[in-house]
């Protein structure tokens, strides 16, 4: 290896002196080329500079030329009228003309008439100072001899440069004689330098030279044109510069501009890089001479280390591997061998493949010798070693001839914790899969498997020409249920029920768990409707009986849709929606009922999904309104409390009343936020009437099952009197009697919080359900709204008048305040009162009304006189 090191040092020196001489060389040839072409691109730029110069002056000249060849101006020159240049000669004609000064000469170049503009101003200035003076001069009068016709040029002058343009003033055909000369003038400022520098594309500097006591005449110069000077500042910049002289020849200033030296620059790199990647390939080529020389030198001993690793891989390897002959008798094991089959090493060899399996591994090798190829064959056997241990290996056979001596290369590998895995795998696809078909909760078939079977029963049904009932099972409120008494009671409650139908079901029939609180039964082979009913019914009846979780108790009911194959659907998907629409109107029908499916229900069911899609944008488009009823006392007249009324302004429908949306809220849970915003509307009505002058009353608000059992429902309650700053005892809370009933013991603690805040809580419908005594007692409720239906006829009927006295009288030995609803003749308003009621509402007595309307009301009713109860028809 020293050696080596030593030649590459040796390249190393070779290749950087030649390097070295080649760029001295390309630096003297190819950087004179870059900076010619370095100097040309400057004197382009300056020439471009000089050419945009001598347009600028040859536009002033055409442009003096024209005036000057004017009859008018002619004509001027000998009237001298005054009028023409008051007309002509004024601060717009310098705007448009881009000059600052124009001036009349007579021929001895004594100025007629002129005027000096500030452009940058915009204002006259006095006529510059020695300008005339250059005209009356004998060098002005050679110059123009010499010229023959104008002079344009640059003028110096103590205000600057002025670029100038005498021309004689001829009539419009351009003869003579001329009587006298135009001049006009612009100065040469940093204005006209920028627009130079723009014209040109380039940035200028500009240098103005003072000329000595005497200069030569014109006629002693070479010429007027500007002069070129190139000078290298540096590495970076060159810096060119144009002199230009005046109309006499003498030099007056000087434009000059920086220049970058790019194209040195580039040249430069372009010439480094190309030395740095010669010199880099060089080494690199040096390099790699010198390692294949190595490489080459020191194959042999690689080829023993190579030989010397095979070894050790083979011996120490953790799969065992054995070198055999065709005829199975070991010639070579390694360590992994003795250790897996637990004899020494000196034991294995004297071993054929016969002795430690039964596999046909001799059959492996002639095989593997027939294909004659390197590629290895696989199989798996079972070995048996040392004292009956056995395990499963993966047999990989090489063929192999090493001096015309045939080899079987052998590699076995244990693979018994694999094939314990792999069975693990299996049950657990297994599993998987039963997971994929089968609801977790219930081991029912899911969704999935249901739809698969019921496409099999339509199969079947085709081949025997008979029918395939569907039933959609849902149980009814069972979401409220579920989120007032949680989901691990709900679970439990499902697995019951999955269990009663399973029950009243054949071995043949399909029940599966649609989702949620909905199942699926399939019945195959169904000869007519009768029998189909008969297990609608059988299903109602089971899920009808008292089913109790722990220590509560509940009463369930269910909904059934039903469809038939092929009468209503020719595939899987329309029999199924066929009788999920059925199952939709089993509970439009008053729920705990069966209906089967008829094509009507799917324009009732497609109405309901419409109204629901309106329904969950109304509260966004603000389309909900309140209206409010008062409750009078029915001996003073006075109103005690107003209740509010809900109404849907939809934008097609019109009005709609709640007993069309009310249900469908609760069904879809959008009856939480709609039932906070009439609590909000109402609270904020309230203290919006006592802003008015109003006295304060007290608001009813409806309030449902489903918001009383939302979470957090005090919480938002307290909040909303919070936000409008409404004392607690000005609303007052309806709450069905049948919610009551249903969660007792639920909500006792929450009616306590409620009523000790200070709010009121009234019983609605009361009359209508079943509510004992000890629930009246128990409860802190305020008032009982007596239902419509008892006071419909306690005029004419002696049970319902004996029912409406016993709930006066009921609700006056618990404390709590009686009120009718629905009093609509004066008969039952009378008889109401003959009876002790002490409050009631309805249409006779006062409409719902809106917000403003109410307001009036209320400022008409204001006092205690009984004669009010004669203007409520008004």
């Amino acid at each position: 290896m020293k050696w080596s090191w030593k030649r590459f040092l040796g390249m190393g020196l070779v290749i950087l002196f030649l390097n070295g001489t080649l760029l001295m060389l390309n630096r003297g040839v190819f950087l004179k080329s870059f900076t010619r072409l370095e100097n040309d691109r400057a004197y382009e730029t300056l020439h471009r500079v000089v050419g945009v110069y001598q347009e600028n002056l040859a536009f002033l000249e055409r442009m003096t030329k024209d005036w000057a060849n004017w009859d008018d101006a002619y004509a001027f020159m000998q009237t001298r009228d005054p009028s023409f240049i008051t007309s002509n000669v004024v601060d717009s004609t310098f705007s448009t003309l881009n000059v600052n000064v124009i001036l009349f000469l007579d021929e001895q170049g004594l100025p007629v008439a002129g005027k000096a503009y500030d452009l940058i101003r915009h204002g006259a200035v006095p006529m510059y100072v020695g300008l005339q003076d250059h005209f009356t001069t004998e060098s002005f009068a050679t110059l123009v001899e010499h010229q023959r016709r104008g002079v344009t040029g640059l003028l110096r002058l103590p205000q600057g440069l002025l670029m100038l343009s005498w021309q004689p003033i001829l009539t419009g055909e351009g003869q003579g004689p001329s009587r006298g000369a135009l001049l006009m003038g612009r100065l040469l400022d940093s204005r006209e330098l920028d627009r130079l520098g723009a014209k040109a594309e380039q940035s200028l500097e500009f240098g103005r030279l003072h000329s000595g006591p005497s200069w030569p005449s014109w006629s002693e110069q070479s010429t007027a044109a500007p002069e070129i000077l190139l000078r290298v500042v540096d590495a970076t910049r060159i810096r060119a510069r144009v002199l230009f002289r005046d109309i006499f020849g003498v030099p007056a200033a000087v434009i000059g501009t920086n220049l970058s030296r790019d194209i040195y620059a580039q040249g430069l790199q372009s010439i480094i890089y190309f030395h740095i990647w010669l010199l880099v390939v060089s080494l690199m080529a040096g390099v790699c001479i010198l390692v294949i020389w190595d490489r080459l030198a020191g194959s042999r001993q690689r080829q023993r280390d190579s030989e010397h690793l095979f070894q050790h891989l083979f011996q120490f390897s953790a799969d065992a591997f054995f070198l055999c002959e065709e005829q199975g008798r070991f010639v070579d094991v390694n360590h992994q061998s003795c250790a897996v089959l637990g004899f020494d090493r000196q034991k294995l060899l004297s071993l054929s493949w016969s002795d430690i399996t039964d596999a046909a591994i001799g059959n492996l090798l002639s095989r593997t010798q027939r294909l004659s190829t390197a590629a290895p064959v696989p199989m798996e056997a079972t070995f048996t070693g040392n004292r009956g241990r056995t395990f499963v290996g993966d047999v990989s056979v090489t063929h192999l001839e090493i001096q015309d001596q045939v080899l079987f290369f052998v590699l076995v590998r244990d693979i018994t914790e694999r094939k314990a895995a792999d069975t693990m795998l299996r049950k657990q696809k297994a599993r998987l899969n039963y997971l994929a078909y089968h609801d977790v909760l219930t081991g029912l078939p899911n969704r999935l498997k249901a739809i698969e079977l019921l496409q099999t029963y339509i199969g079947r049904a085709n081949q025997r020409d008979t029918m395939v009932a569907v039933l959609i099972f849902d149980l009814d409120r069972f979401k409220n249920l579920n989120e007032s008494l949680g989901h691990e009671t709900g679970d439990e409650i499902l697995m019951e029920v999955a269990r009663r139908i399973q029950e009243m079901l054949r071995d043949t029939d399909v029940v599966a768990r649609f989702g949620g609180d909905e199942f699926l039964v399939l019945l195959e082979h169904v000869a007519d409707s009768t029998g189909v009913k008969h297990v609608a019914e059988k299903l109602l009846e089971a899920i009808a009986q008292p089913l109790r979780i722990g220590e509560q108790q509940f009463y369930l009911t269910g909904s059934i849709g039903i469809s038939l194959y092929p009468k209503h659907g020719e595939n899987a998907q329309t029999i199924l929606k066929a009788a999920d629409s059925a199952m939709y109107f089993a509970k439009e029908q008053g729920r705990n009922t069966y209906r089967f499916f008829i094509p009507s229900i799917n324009v009732e069911v497609e109405e309901r999904l419409y109204l629901e899609t309106d329904l969950r944008q109304a509260l966004n488009l603000e389309q909900f309104m309140l209206f409010y009823q008062p409750e009078f006392n029915l001996h003073t007249g006075k109103v005690e409390c107003l209740e509010t009324l809900l109404r849907w302004q939809h934008p097609k429908r019109g009005i709609v009343g709640p007993g069309e949306f009310i249900p469908l809220a609760e069904d879809t849970g959008l009856i939480v936020p709609i039932g906070e915003w009439v609590l909000q509307e109402a609270c904020r009505q309230v203290i919006a009437w006592r802003e008015q002058g109003l006295p304060s009353i007290r608001v009813a608000v409806n309030i449902s099952a489903r918001q009383f059992r939302q979470s957090g429902f005090i919480e938002m309650v307290f909040r909303v009197l919070k936000q409008y700053g409404l004392a607690a005892e000005w609303l007052e809370l309806e709450i069905t009697e049948s919610f009551v009933i249903q969660s007792a013991e639920h909500a006792l603690n929450m009616f306590k919080v409620l009523r000790q805040s200070g709010i009121s809580l009234a019983v609605d419908d009361f009359g209508q359900g079943y509510s004992s005594l000890s629930y009246l007692r128990k409860f802190p409720f305020t008032k009982l709204k007596m239902d419509r239906a008892f006071v419909k006829n306690v005029v004419n009927d002696p049970h319902d008048e004996a029912i409406a006295a016993a709930i006066i009288a009921m609700g006056d030995s618990l404390g709590q305040e009686v009120v009718a609803e629905g009093i609509e003749t004066r008969e039952q308003l009378d008889t109401l009162r003959t009876l002790g009621c002490p409050c009631g509402q309805g249409y006779y007595l006062a409409l719902p009304m809106e917000g403003p309307k109410m307001a009036e009301f209320l400022q008409r009713v204001t006092g205690d006189s009984p004669a009010v109860l004669r203007a409520f028809r008004k």
